[in-house]
């Protein structure tokens, strides 16, 4: 199978526990094979026969798909969010300063005041408005 982000990690721990032998390969490797066809088409059956035929043609070199530890994948997940969070706070932080944001219209003349707090910091990072934006 293709290794396409986290989509692929259901299924190919179930077909492993299974007791299936499972590849992973990287999208790019199968996208240059057999790519001198005079057709271009791109459908999920052309695709699938595709990827097929890439694993009977490198049947020999294909390295076992071996599943994540568990503590593992939870510290990949995690720095992958504390990354986000990163960038979501150098763009509030740089939004604050450059200027206000414009003031919502709102039916009632009090909004209750909105907490952002960033997680994954020594020290954590609030970021608070007042009710009126």
């Amino acid at each position: 199978m293709e290794a396409t982000g986290n989509y692929r990690l259901p299924m190919a721990n179930f077909l492993h526990d299974s007791g299936f032998y499972v590849s992973v390969v990287n999208a790019m490797l199968v996208h240059g094979y057999g790519s001198n066809s005079l057709r271009r088409a791109k459908t999920d059956k052309k695709d699938a026969v595709k990827l097929a035929n890439y694993g009977l043609d490198h049947w020999l070199a294909l390295p076992r798909y071996i599943p994540e530890d568990e503590v593992r994948f939870m510290l990949k997940t995690t720095y992958r969010q504390y990354q986000q969070c990163a960038k979501v706070q150098t763009i509030l932080s740089a939004g604050l300063k450059r200027s206000p944001p414009p003031k919502p219209v709102l039916s009632s003349s009090w909004a209750p005041p909105l907490v952002f707090r960033c997680f994954f910091r020594k020290k954590p990072v609030y970021y608070k408005n007042s009710g009126t934006c």
